[in-house]
């Protein structure tokens, strides 16, 4: 049987806009690299909470990526490329991750084959993107996601949340670690802002896109907004 498919993120706050427009301009070239099944630079959210538009900040970056397996992943970790990121950066972190259930696709692609594992305690994290229908854009950003960010803020049990988007305003991305499943589910789908946003959008058709994966966090190492991580999460 053949190593299951691993994904990583990967964020950066950028010594200079010199060093992000390095990162830019390498990160589509990922793609192309032996082991990578996709990869997709994107700016990210600075501010506590961290999911809101239009706080996306030119000096922090992420890269999501998937891989054959762990080994083409570490093969990468090796390379200058990666190297030089993490001479270039004033904050790095790097977060290993296996997909347990999947949802959707990414601008028509299924990229990744969920690995059952029963309801896994944790620590977890969710990846969710959406493609906003213009219509609808203003009231999510002025009234959906800030709510959605004081509320993560505030939250027992995240370990780390940022908003991500290569498209302002057409595609919103979230990314959100928890220490538990029980702790996500419990701001996913009861009656707050998020679960809100939810019903929303089922109703009245919000997004002409969506996607949801769910992961286990193999690995979370470096340092995000203060916090420092390293190794496996418990």
């Amino acid at each position: 049987m053949s190593a299951p498919h691993v994904a990583s993120l990967l964020l950066m706050r950028h010594r200079s806009m010199a060093a992000y427009a390095a990162h830019l301009r390498r990160g589509p070239a990922l793609g192309a690299s032996a082991g990578v099944r996709f990869s997709q630079a994107m700016l990210t959210t600075g501010g506590a909470g961290g999911v809101v538009f239009p706080a996306f900040s030119p000096s922090r970056s992420a890269l999501f990526t998937v891989w054959e397996d762990e080994s083409a992943l570490d093969q990468h970790l090796a390379g200058e490329t990666f190297h030089d990121w993490r001479e270039s950066a004033r904050e790095l972190l790097l977060v290993r991750l296996l997909a347990t259930r999947v949802k959707g696709t990414w601008d028509g692609r299924e990229l990744l084959t969920p690995l059952p594992c029963g309801r896994d305690p944790g620590p977890m994290a969710v990846l969710t993107r959406v493609a906003v229908r213009y219509a609808i854009a203003p009231k999510m950003y002025a009234w959906a996601l800030p709510r959605i960010a004081r509320q993560l803020h505030r939250r027992h049990g995240v370990l780390l949340s940022i908003g991500m988007t290569n498209r302002p305003v057409r595609i919103g991305a979230t990314f959100s670690m928890w220490r538990s499943l029980h702790e996500m589910q419990r701001f996913g789908y009861h009656d707050t802002p998020h679960g809100a946003v939810q019903r929303g959008a089922r109703e009245h058709r919000w997004f002409d896109e969506e996607l949801f994966v769910r992961f286990r966090v193999l690995s979370a190492d470096g340092r995000w907004r203060g916090s420092i991580f390293s190794g496996p999460l418990r």
